[in-house]
């Protein structure tokens, strides 16, 4: 099993560590039959409750994307930073350490609307681990090592299972001038290409559903 590096501290201030979007968390729940559903996702804990996980710590694919600046979101410094940064890449990593792990889809960071998904990790069970995890910048520099050495895949993008989306190109992104964006997003995002997107995006998906029609 690939190990996770320990990294360095960050070179920047501690309050970039602030959780951009206090939001209230939807658990990741076993879906009905004919909707969304996880692929292969050992990242997604279905026995944690919505209360225990709701104060864990926020973390977002921006964080590490190379292509932006702090102020557009990027939380770790540029040379620990990636180009295609996918949650389940992160929550893949986070696995692989052992932390408690909650992935989330269908969660989106408003300065990354092309690139939905968020990971929720239990920090004070990774200060318990061997190595401890120190703190919220320890962390992301480790999933940052972590990204560096086993990049987002395909097999990433296509962690949500939704009939009609499976075969989309996951590269194929419809980018409108002077955005950043990443080569390779989730099959979910709403800056893919594909003409049955829209009517095979299931009614449950809530907010990401809303935002992907906004951009049609």
């Amino acid at each position: 099993m690939p190990e996770i590096e320990e990294v360095d501290d960050m070179d920047f201030d501690p309050s970039d560590f602030i959780d951009d979007v206090p939001e209230k968390v939807t658990a990741v729940s076993p879906p009905a039959a004919g909707q969304a559903s996880l692929a292969s996702n050992p990242a997604s804990n279905r026995n944690i409750s919505d209360d225990e996980y709701k104060q864990w710590a926020i973390i977002y694919p921006v964080y590490f994307n190379e292509a932006r600046t702090h102020a557009e979101g990027r939380r770790v410094s540029k040379d620990r930073a990636v180009k295609e940064p996918l949650a389940a890449a992160i929550a893949r990593g986070a696995t692989q350490a052992g932390w408690r792990t909650v992935f989330e889809p269908d969660k989106t960071h408003p300065k990354d609307w092309a690139n939905p998904g968020r990971v929720r990790i239990d920090l004070s069970d990774a200060k318990k681990q061997n190595p401890p995890i120190v703190s919220k910048r320890h962390l992301l520099n480790v999933l940052a090592n972590y990204l560096k050495s086993h990049p987002s895949t395909e097999k990433d993008a296509r962690i949500v299972n939704i009939e009609g989306l499976n075969d989309i190109d996951v590269h194929a992104i419809d980018s409108p001038r002077g955005w950043k964006m990443p080569k390779l997003v989730p099959n979910i995002s709403p800056a893919l290409k594909g003409p049955s997107m829209m009517e095979n995006m299931p009614s449950d998906m809530g907010d990401l559903a809303a935002m992907m029609k906004a951009f049609q």
